[in-house]
Parts: structure tokens; C-alpha cells; sequence
């Protein structure tokens, strides 16, 4: 489960192929084995497995490409709800 931790850039298509690759086949080997087994997440597992998940659906945003835009000096902009 750690080696799906890791974060790779999936912008660019041909950045550490390798890596990306042995992370899907991971995720599939792992999604195989907890769809044909029972009894297999037991409790210990539930921390590793929330890690996995965040570290997958949780990150940073790039920093905005608004070159005139000065967060101390300028007013946020309100969009309408």
C-alpha cells in the first residue's frame, strides 16, 4: 500500500512511465485481492488503507498564473452563487 502513496505528475504523459505503471498494477493487484478475499481489511489495516486514499485524493493546488494579482494588495473577487 505505500508504494500507491506516492504522488507522480500525470500532466505530463511521459514522466516516470516506470513508476506509474507499478502503480496501477498495484492498485489493481490490491483491488483484486480485497474483491475475492474475505476477512481481509481487518482493523489494522484501516490506518494504511486512509493513507493511501488521502495521498491519492488530497494535494496541492499550482500556484494561480495570474501575474497581476497581488493577494495583499487586491480585493478577492466574489462569483455569484
Amino acid at each position: 500500500m505505500r508504494q500507491c502513496c506516492v504522488a507522480f505528475d500525470f500532466m505530463d504523459p511521459m514522466a516516470d512511465i516506470k513508476g506509474k505503471e507499478t502503480k496501477r498494477a498495484t492498485l489493481n493487484e490490491l483491488v483484486e485481492y480485497v474483491s475475492t478475499g474475505r476477512g481481509v481489511l481487518t482493523e489494522p489495516v484501516y490506518p494504511e488503507i486512509l493513507k493511501m486514499i488521502s495521498a491519492n485524493l488530497f494535494r496541492t493546488l499550482p500556484p494561480s498564473e495570474n501575474p497581476d494579482f497581488d493577494p495583499e494588495e487586491d480585493d478577492p473577487t466574489l462569483e455569484a452563487s
